[in-house]
């Protein structure tokens, strides 16, 4: 008669494995788990195929496969002097001058200088119009986008939570969801959803899970680009 499954296998182990399949059957924690799976799959095939390319055929993969414009920075910056060591090679010596007068005139009208989405100096570096916000507010973000940089600006008595971004949603059980649903179901005070851009039900889902759904709403403007942002009071159904 064959041994028993719990004789073979010691209480200790069977409690870690067990963990460890707990561990396994939340969702993001398997995406993540199989990103870096791939991720080290990629590392080795890059390895491999760079000690057996050419320095061009290294450079166009490194192209097709990032597109990183930063990394690009230094030859942006020797680029004024390789075309002037292009049109030294390529025209004849007494028209050099003429030559390096016009390339440097088309530089100069033809030159744009991208902003890199950053700001100005200025007085405020970050203004924001914030509509009235009722007392014990607890704000839900239920976007990916960046939008941290406006809860400072909410009163002092706010709370706030991500409900719906790239690292939490309500479809996700684990810990962190766990005590986010738990704030939401014993908070007494008004809810609100912050979202970007506005108009467009953003976080609908998440906040349906929840068993809210927006009232008013209102905007928050601020002196960046990705502005405004959309506040809505939520009730529950």
């Amino acid at each position: 008669m064959l041994p028993h499954f719990d004789q073979i296998i010691p209480l200790s182990q069977r409690q870690a494995s067990g963990g460890v399949v707990r561990f396994f059957r939340d969702v993001g924690i398997r995406y993540r788990f199989g990103g870096l799976v791939l991720s080290a799959i990629e590392a080795v095939f890059l390895k491999v195929a760079l000690k057996a390319s050419t320095p061009q055929a290294t450079f166009v993969a490194w192209a097709v496969l990032y597109r990183i414009f930063r990394y690009l920075v230094p030859l942006e910056l020797l680029g004024g002097a390789l075309i002037v060591c292009l049109l030294v090679r390529l025209v004849p010596q007494k028209r050099v001058p003429v030559a390096l007068a016009a390339a440097l005139l088309l530089v100069i009208v033809t030159a744009k200088f991208p902003t890199w989405w950053r700001q100005k100096f200025d007085d405020h570096f970050l203004t924001v119009e914030m509509p009235a916000i009722k007392p014990d507010a607890l704000v839900l973000l239920v976007t990916a986008e960046p939008m941290s940089y406006v809860l400072p600006s909410f009163p002092a008595d706010a709370r706030f939570a991500g409900l719906a971004n790239n690292f939490n949603d309500p479809d996700r059980k684990n810990k962190l969801q766990q005590t986010i649903a738990t704030l939401i179901r014993d908070h007494r005070g008004p809810l609100y959803a912050l979202a970007v851009p506005p108009d467009r039900d953003e976080g609908a889902a998440a906040l349906a899970a929840m068993g809210l759904a927006r009232t008013s709403c209102a905007l928050i403007r601020t002196n960046l680009r990705v502005s405004p942002l959309e506040l809505c009071e939520l009730r529950r159904r």
